[in-house]
């Protein structure tokens, strides 16, 4: 797992977390994303998977994984609109989405 936080102008605004496996290093497992509610509606989520996405995509990584709970109906409308789409599969209690980069 590899955590991380999200800042915008040296303000902790979020944090998220991804995995990649090692016989699988070219895709990558968005476990957790979140952006502080203070800062939610502002586009900044948007702005930071950007950014996730564009780092992964440096590191090689080619398939993106992203796990969300299927009531978070905000992180799956920013999902949906980077190119990301449903699977059909749930793992445990979240949904499965993949974006090809």
């Amino acid at each position: 797992m590899h955590p991380n936080a999200i800042y915008q102008n040296h303000v902790l605004i979020g944090f998220f977390m991804y995995q990649r496996a090692e016989n699988c290093a070219d895709t990558a497992t968005i476990c957790r994303f979140m952006i502080d509610g203070r800062f939610q509606r502002k586009g900044l989520a948007e702005k930071a998977l950007e950014h996730i996405l564009r780092g992964l995509k440096i590191q090689g990584v080619k398939k993106v994984v992203f796990k969300m709970d299927p009531a978070d109906e905000n992180a799956k409308r920013c999902c949906l609109s980077f190119g990301f789409h449903f699977t059909g599969e749930m793992e445990q209690t979240a949904y499965r989405y993949e974006l090809e980069l």
